[in-house]
C-alpha cells in the first residue's frame, strides 16, 4: 500500500507535487509544536 501511494505521488504533477509538499512539511512543523498549539494527531 505505501508503494502505491509512493507511486501515486511521484506521478502528480510538478505544481500538485510542490503543493504537496508545502502541506506536508506545514503539518509537520504544527505537530511538532503540538504541546503549544494544542494540535495534537490524537
Amino acid at each position: 500500500r505505501v508503494n502505491e501511494v509512493h507511486e501515486l505521488v511521484y506521478k502528480l504533477p510538478q505544481p500538485n507535487f510542490e503543493m504537496l509538499d508545502m502541506v506536508i512539511r506545514h503539518l509537520t512543523e504544527v505537530s511538532r509544536k503540538y504541546e503549544k498549539n494544542k494540535m495534537s494527531v490524537f
